[in-house]
């Protein structure tokens, strides 16, 4: 018999990869709606240091649940240029 731990890190994992299907759907409603002209676009300025660093959050949980090590690191000059676009449809860094 497996350990109760283990059932619910699976479940756990399912459920994660449920959202992030789900979000994705979403986002690919969401550009058929822009492309069709039935959806604005709110245009923000925000950092991409930060927006790079939310996506790889999540990414280096899940290494250090497999005793991994995910480094992220910007090489050469300093990074910080602006991106704009659409900041309510980013994912958030939770």
């Amino acid at each position: 018999m497996e350990p109760v731990f283990r059932t619910s890190s699976q479940l756990d994992v399912i459920l994660q990869c449920g959202e992030r299907r789900l979000l994705t759907i979403n986002y690919l409603l969401d550009i058929a709606k822009i492309e069709a002209n039935k959806m604005p676009v709110l245009y923000t300025q925000t950092g991409m240091r930060e927006y790079l660093e939310s996506i790889i959050l999540p990414l280096k949980l899940a290494a250090r649940r497999k005793t991994l090590n995910l480094e992220f690191r910007f090489l050469g000059l300093p990074f910080e240029p602006i991106w704009i676009g659409d900041f309510l449809k980013w994912p958030s860094s939770t």
